[in-house]
């Protein structure tokens, strides 16, 4: 059975950045294997909820690792699609791709929707918090790269860390 479980390597690695001390009021954690034969886990919320993509046979699939039970998201509207993230709440985000295109999307409810562009072409939503903001990246209508926050329906564009400058940057996160 071939897998990979990132997630697990990065809980393991911060249980070992505990101080010694702190080892024994910490909470324990366990690795479960999700039973996919082929994959990525990217991310989890407070429930044990497990986001990722699979390789269904036919392709690359997100999917929802939840109560024990594996669910195939499919492409959601595109060839391809990778699950990132994950909030309290249940609501996924993540990017479709094709032949040439990213979008990033918003699974909600049994619902995708695409969160859009900055004007360009892509986008690829990586985070998502509890108050539903999503951060990602996306194209410009003249093709650069930025990290952007998706709140209430709008795309706002965070810059670069030279204002002006023809940067690219990306948000991977969100508290």
């Amino acid at each position: 059975m071939h897998f990979r479980l990132n997630l697990a390597a990065l809980l393991c690695s911060a249980a070992c950045l505990l101080p010694q001390g702190a080892m024994a009021d910490t909470p324990r954690y366990g690795v479960t294997v999700l039973g996919t034969t082929g994959g990525e886990a990217y991310g989890i919320n407070r429930g044990g909820d497990v986001v990722g993509w699979l390789d269904s046979g036919s392709g690359v699939h997100a999917f929802v690792y939840s109560g024990g039970i594996m669910s195939d998201l499919g492409t959601l509207g595109g060839d391809s699609a990778i699950a990132r993230a994950i909030n309290d709440s249940g609501a996924v985000v993540g990017y479709t791709y094709g032949a040439s295109h990213y979008n990033g999307f918003l699974y909600s409810g049994g619902a995708t929707r695409a969160i859009g562009t900055l004007g360009g072409m892509d986008s690829m939503a990586f985070g998502i918090n509890n108050a539903g903001q999503i951060v990602g990246n996306s194209t410009t209508a003249d093709n650069i790269q930025r990290g952007f926050l998706y709140a209430g329906g709008s795309m706002l564009d965070l810059g670069a860390l030279a204002p002006g400058a023809r940067l690219a940057s990306e948000a991977r996160s969100i508290d």
